[in-house]
């Protein structure tokens, strides 16, 4: 279960065409989505428990209560699990790229392309070797599934000017029939100083899915989505929060390790909800059936954070 996050043309171009606004009442409005999200962290919350004493079995603390005999917990789960994942994904594979149906492309150009895919894959980029075994002790203990996030991150400082075409500028004594001179066409842009692509876990406890939604096959979801804890400085930064937004947007935050588990509210973190969603079923503005929306909301914040 992927979901995919990053910069949008609109976040990259200042010039581009903005989004749509969300329907102001019934099916995609704030509140539609609002209350999807709410029976979506009811849905997670029927399986939470199970999940948890999974953990417990896999990390060797599965009594329920003091044993009144002396007793020996033998962790086999920890090491079925550790054995299966090394038979399942004992490295990280080399991704070998062939040209798309209908297209033609050169060997060389394959080549050079799967090295930089690679490079990007491994322990230097996203690490999917690290992220694949995270997900696989989901997949094989707590819950039988495995969540990530893929995206890209970018870093702006300011704008710049970019040369984006060139026009025809009359030369001068156009009476002798000189030719047109060449002149470039500058626009202001955003000034990326850094980018980086990231794939990341996803705890199934933050998963949101539709309550309607059946099966495996996440891509037949009209829509996905998580929620996510950021750290209330970056949040205030990254989403234009105040002060007070960003200090009611605080929770006790779950764990599938309940060792882990905080047992106060945590007021520096924030939390929110990332959604991506089939645009034209949710509004009559986007016609095409596969675009799809990113929706960002904070949790305690009554007004939309991103949607693009």
């Amino acid at each position: 279960c992927v979901m995919a996050y990053g910069e949008t043309p609109q976040t990259l171009d200042p010039q581009a065409t903005p989004p749509p606004p969300l329907p102001a009442e019934g099916l995609g409005s704030l509140d539609f989505w609002k209350s999807q999200i709410t029976a979506a962290e009811a849905k997670i919350q029927k399986y939470a428990e199970a999940w948890k004493k999974n953990v417990r079995r896999q990390i060797g603390t599965p009594l329920e209560a003091m044993p009144k005999s002396d007793t020996v917990v033998v962790p086999l789960d920890h090491a079925n699990i550790e054995q299966k994942k090394a038979q399942i994904y004992f490295r990280n594979p080399d991704v070998q790229l062939v040209a798309a149906p209908g297209h033609e492309s050169s060997e060389d150009a394959l080549q050079g392309f799967s090295a930089v895919v690679n490079e990007y894959l491994g322990p230097d980029g996203v690490d999917a070797e690290t992220m694949a075994d995270e997900l696989l002790t989901d997949v094989m203990c707590p819950s039988g599934i495995g969540v990530s996030v893929l995206g890209l991150e970018t870093a702006i400082d300011g704008m710049k000017p970019v040369e984006v075409g060139t026009e025809d500028v009359p030369a001068i004594g156009s009476v002798l029939n000189l030719q047109p001179v060449q002149q470039p066409i500058v626009e202001q842009m955003p000034n990326i100083i850094h980018q980086s692509y990231f794939w990341a876990r996803v705890s199934p406890l933050m998963l949101l899915l539709p309550t309607r939604f059946h099966g495996r096959n996440f891509d037949r979801a009209p829509w996905l989505g998580y929620k996510f804890e950021m750290d209330k400085a970056i949040a205030i930064k990254s989403f234009g929060l105040t002060e007070d937004e960003a200090a009611a947007a605080g929770d006790l935050p779950d764990r599938l390790n309940e060792d882990e588990k905080q047992t106060t509210r945590d007021t520096d973190v924030v939390y929110g909800y990332c959604l991506s969603y089939q645009g034209n079923l949710y509004n009559p503005t986007v016609k095409h059936p596969e675009e799809r929306w990113r929706l960002i909301l904070v949790q305690g914040v009554d007004r939309i954070i991103k949607n693009d």
